[in-house]
């Protein structure tokens, strides 16, 4: 029950992530923003929560 619930909250976190890594400032010469790096971990950190999620309803 305690996995199920850090899963949750690991989803909830990495939502969090998602958006405030967005209003980070972004570079003219680049075409990959400075909050693609953590958007791109909490995309990673929530499909892995997500997984960890059903596996712990279906045991």
């Amino acid at each position: 029950m305690g996995e199920l619930i850090l899963a949750l909250l690991l989803v909830l976190l990495s939502i969090l992530i998602y958006i405030n890594s967005d209003d980070l400032p972004s570079m003219n010469e680049s075409q990959l923003d400075p909050g693609s790096f953590p958007q791109f971990v909490a995309i990673l950190l929530g499909s892995l929560a997500l997984i960890l999620s059903i596996q712990k309803q279906s045991s």
